[in-house]
C-alpha cells in the first residue's frame, strides 16, 4: 500500500539499560513469575475444590438416595409380608409411610439426576406401588388372601426383584462415575502440582541468575576501579584503558576513569618535559648570571684602574668596551633564556591548573558514585522486601492446601457414612488428602528455595557494602591525589612569580648595560669628560652588582623549585 511506512524493529540490549532499569525490570519479572505460579495455584485448586464440591453434594447425595430407594423396596415387601402374617395394621401404615419416602426420595433423585434409566425405574416403582395397593392390600382386606399371596409372590415379587437390581446398577453407574471423577481430580492435582513445582524452580533459577548477573555487573567494575584509583593515586599512570560494555551509569564511570587517567597520564608527562626545560634554563640563567656577575667585577676593577691615571685612561676604556660587549651580548642571552623561561613556566601553569580542574571533576564524579551505591543498596533491600511478599503468597497457597486436606477429610468421613458405596469416594477422598500433603510438602521446598534467595539478595548487600566502603577509600584517595596538584600547582605559581622577577631584573640590567656602553663609548671619544664618565660608570657598575647578586639569588631559588618539582613529577608512572 502506498503510504505505508516501514517499521524498523529495534533489538534490545540488556546492557545498555541504566542500573536502576536493570534492577526494576529484574524485580519485576521475579514478581510477575511469582504472582503468575500464586494464581496458578489458587486457579487449580479452586477447581479441584469445585470438582471435589460436586462429588460430595451432587452424586454422593445421589448414590446414598438409590442405596434408600433399594433398601426402601426391600423393607416394604417384608412389611406387606408381616401384614399378611400376623393381619396387624401397623405394618400396613409403616409401609405406607415407607411408600411415601420413597416418593420423596425419586422426587429428590429425578432433581440430582434426570436420566432416562431413573425415569424408567420410577415408572417401574409408580406401577408396583399401584399393584400393591390396589391388587395385593385390597385382595387382603376384602378377605381373598390366597389371591393377594399368589400376587406377592408372582408380580409384585418378580418387579420388587426388578426395581432392587435397577437402583443397585444405578448405585453401580454412580460409584463407576465417582471412582473416575476422581481419578480425574487426582490426576488433574498431580498436574498442578508438578506443573507448580517446575514454575517454582524456573523462578528461582531465574531469580539466582538475575541475582549473579546484576550483582557481577555492579561488583566487578567497581572493584577495577578502585583498584585502578588506588594505583593512580600511587602514582601509576601507564595502565591499558578499562573495558566495560555496559551503557548504564557503571559503563559511564568506567569512561570517565579512563579520561582521567588518560588526561592525568598527558598533564604529568607535560609537567615532566615543562620541569627538564625549565631546569636547563635555570641552569644557563645561573651560569649566565654568573658570568655577568664576573663582567661586573671586571667592571669595576676596570673602573679603578680608570680612576688610578688618566694615562691608561684610553686603553682601559678600550678593554673596558670589548668587555661591555661581551656583557650585552651575555645580557641579551639571558634575557632570551628568561623569556623561554617564562614561557616554559606559563605552560606549566596552565597544565597545572587543567590538572587541578580535571582532580575537582573526579571528586564529584566519585560523589556521584557514592551516591549510585546508595541508591543500589536501598534497591537490593526492597528485593529482600520482594521475597518476603512471596513468602506470603506461598503461605495463602499453604492455608489453601490445608483446606483441601479439611475437605478431603470431610469427604472421607462422607463416604464411610454411605457404606459399601462409598468405597470409590472414599479412594478418592484418600488421594485428594495425599495431594494435599504433597502441595504441603512442595510449599516447604518453595519456602527453603525463597529463603535461599532472600540469603543470597542480602549476600549481594553485604558485598554492595563493601563496595561502598571501597569506593569511599578512593574517594580518599583521589582527595589525597587532588592535594598532591595542589601542592604542584602553588610552587608553579612561586615559580612563575620568581621568574617574572628574573625577567624584571634581566629588563633593567639590559638597560644598565646600554648606559654603561653608551658611557663607555662617551669616554672613548671624550676624554675630557672621562671623570665624570668613569663616576657615571661606577655607579652603573655598582646597580649592576646589586641586579646580578638579585639574578643569582633568584636563580639558585628557581633551581630549588626545579628540584622540589622534579621530585613530586618522579612519583608518577607514564
Amino acid at each position: 500500500m502506498k503510504g505505508s511506512k516501514k517499521v524498523k524493529k529495534r533489538k534490545i540490549n540488556f546492557g545498555n539499560f541504566s542500573l536502576k532499569g536493570k534492577l526494576m525490570a529484574s524485580f519485576s519479572v521475579i514478581i510477575g513469575l511469582s504472582l503468575f505460579m500464586a494464581a496458578f495455584n489458587i486457579i487449580g485448586f479452586s477447581m479441584v475444590n469445585s470438582q471435589t464440591k460436586q462429588i460430595v453434594k451432587d452424586d454422593m447425595q445421589s448414590l446414598l438416595t438409590e442405596g434408600k430407594l433399594r433398601d426402601n423396596i426391600t423393607q416394604r415387601v417384608s412389611l406387606i409380608r408381616a401384614y399378611f402374617i400376623y393381619g396387624n395394621n401397623e405394618y400396613k401404615e409403616q409401609y405406607y409411610e415407607l411408600t411415601e419416602e420413597s416418593q420423596e426420595l425419586q422426587k429428590n433423585l429425578l432433581s440430582q439426576s434426570n436420566n432416562s434409566k431413573s425415569k424408567e425405574l420410577m415408572n417401574k416403582s409408580a406401577e408396583w406401588e399401584k399393584i400393591v395397593e390396589e391388587d395385593v392390600i385390597k385382595s387382603f382386606d376384602s378377605g381373598m388372601r390366597v389371591t393377594a399371596n399368589q400376587s406377592l409372590r408372582g408380580d409384585v415379587q418378580d418387579l420388587a426383584d426388578e426395581l432392587t437390581e435397577g437402583f443397585d446398577s444405578l448405585a453401580s453407574d454412580r460409584e463407576k462415575a465417582i471412582i473416575k471423577d476422581g481419578d480425574a481430580i487426582i490426576s488433574q492435582g498431580r498436574f498442578i502440582n508438578i506443573l507448580g513445582i517446575v514454575i517454582s524452580v524456573v523462578i528461582v533459577a531465574i531469580g539466582i541468575y538475575l541475582t549473579i548477573r546484576i550483582s557481577s555487573a555492579i561488583t566487578k567494575p567497581i572493584l577495577a576501579i578502585v583498584s585502578r584509583m588506588k594505583a593512580i593515586s600511587g602514582g601509576q599512570l601507564n595502565h591499558e584503558p578499562l573495558l566495560s560494555k555496559s551503557g548504564d551509569e557503571i559503563g559511564q564511570l568506567v569512561q570517565s576513569v579512563n579520561e582521567m587517567n588518560h588526561q592525568l597520564n598527558a598533564i604529568v608527562k607535560d609537567i615532566f618535559q615543562a620541569a627538564l626545560s625549565v631546569s636547563q634554563q635555570s641552569e644557563q640563567l645561573q651560569s649566565s648570571s654568573k658570568e655577568l656577575k664576573e663582567g661586573s667585577e671586571q667592571i669595576a676593577s676596570t673602573m679603578q684602574e680608570l680612576s688610578s691615571g688618566a694615562e691608561t685612561q684610553a686603553n682601559s676604556a678600550s678593554d673596558l668596551s670589548e668587555t661591555m660587549g661581551d656583557l650585552v651580548k651575555s645580557i641579551y642571552v639571558a634575557n632570551e633564556n628568561g623569556q623561554a623561561v617564562a614561557e616554559a613556566s606559563n605552560q606549566v601553569l596552565k597544565q597545572s591548573q587543567t590538572g587541578h580542574s580535571l582532580m575537582r571533576e573526579s571528586v564529584n564524579q566519585m560523589n556521584r558514585i557514592n551516591d549510585l551505591m546508595k541508591n543500589t543498596v536501598s534497591k537490593v533491600k526492597h528485593l529482600d522486601e520482594q521475597s518476603g511478599q512471596i513468602s506470603k503468597l506461598v503461605d495463602v497457597i499453604q492455608s489453601i492446601a490445608d483446606q483441601t486436606n479439611l475437605l478431603a477429610l470431610n469427604a472421607a468421613i462422607e463416604a464411610a457414612r454411605a457404606g459399601e458405596h462409598g468405597r470409590g469416594f472414599a479412594v478418592v477422598a484418600d488421594e485428594v488428602r495425599k495431594l494435599a500433603e504433597q502441595v504441603s510438602s512442595s510449599i516447604v521446598d518453595i519456602n527453603k528455595i525463597v529463603g535461599n534467595v532472600r540469603k543470597e539478595t542480602e549476600e549481594v548487600a553485604e558485598n554492595l557494602d563493601q563496595g561502598y566502603e571501597q569506593i569511599v577509600k578512593g574517594a580518599k584517595s583521589v582527595h589525597q591525589t587532588g592535594e598532591s596538584f595542589s601542592e604542584i600547582k602553588a610552587h608553579i605559581e612561586q615559580m612563575s612569580d620568581r621568574i617574572i622577577t628574573i625577567q624584571s631584573d634581566l629588563n633593567n640590567i639590559m638597560k644598565n648595560s646600554e648606559v654603561m656602553n653608551d658611557t663607555i663609548s662617551s669616554i672613548a671619544s671624550v676624554s675630557e669628560e672621562a671623570a665624570a664618565g668613569i663616576e657615571q660608570t661606577a655607579a652603573s657598575a655598582e646597580q649592576s652588582s646589586q641586579s646580578m647578586e638579585g639574578i643569582s639569588s633568584n636563580a639558585d631559588n628557581l633551581t630549588g623549585l626545579s628540584d622540589k618539582l622534579n621530585k613530586l613529577v618522579n612519583r608518577f608512572q607514564f
